[in-house]
């Protein structure tokens, strides 16, 4: 797997073997990124210096492709000991440290003591209703600035209720995964 633009483009993402992980594939993460800068429309959002959120980070490519965009800090939420290890590797293989911030264990328990992000990514192992609990946590505890953007990844016959404030801007599906774009 590669970054498929910006400063790290074609910069390999190292990936686990195992059925546990489910990385976004390449053409997925393009088109998601291809939506934050330009197709948003709704949206002051600009990936440029933003602050990101990425829990459930797996491998972490959501997040290096936020940086290799420009984000200027992304914050990783990561429980799997083995993808943990597969995303410091990533982050330590492009050089990247000292804009990351790794934190071990269960994403929705850290939500209440962070301060609010421009971008926040969910993409939760499907069938455990995480994608809402996680939505329901970044309301409660106002997670996401004004302008910024939810993305969430859910299995395709996945429903999301939002919460009141919160917004559906555009939905996507690819395969068996929908992408929401929430503001």
């Amino acid at each position: 797997m590669r970054v498929t633009s910006g400063t790290f483009k074609n910069k390999k993402i190292n990936v686990s073997k195992g059925l546990q992980l489910r990385p976004t594939i390449e053409k997925v993460r393009q088109a998601i990124y291809n939506t934050l800068e330009h197709g948003l429309g709704v949206s002051d959002f600009n990936i440029f210096s933003s602050t990101v959120a990425d829990f459930f980070a797996g491998t972490g490519a959501m997040g290096i492709e936020a940086i290799s965009k420009g984000a200027s800090h992304v914050s990783f939420f990561e429980i799997d000991k083995e993808n943990l290890s597969l995303l410091k590797k990533n982050i330590k293989a492009l050089n990247v440290s000292n804009k990351c911030q790794i934190y071990y264990g269960d994403s929705i328990s850290y939500m209440s003591s962070l301060n609010p992000f421009d971008l926040i990514i969910i993409d939760p192992p499907y069938g455990r209703g995480l994608a809402q609990e996680s939505i329901n946590a970044i309301k409660k505890f106002n997670l996401i600035n004004e302008s910024g953007v939810i993305v969430v990844e859910s299995y395709y016959k996945e429903n999301l209720n939002l919460p009141m404030g919160f917004k559906l801007i555009k939905e996507k599906v690819y395969g068996k995964t929908k992408v929401s774009f929430i503001n």
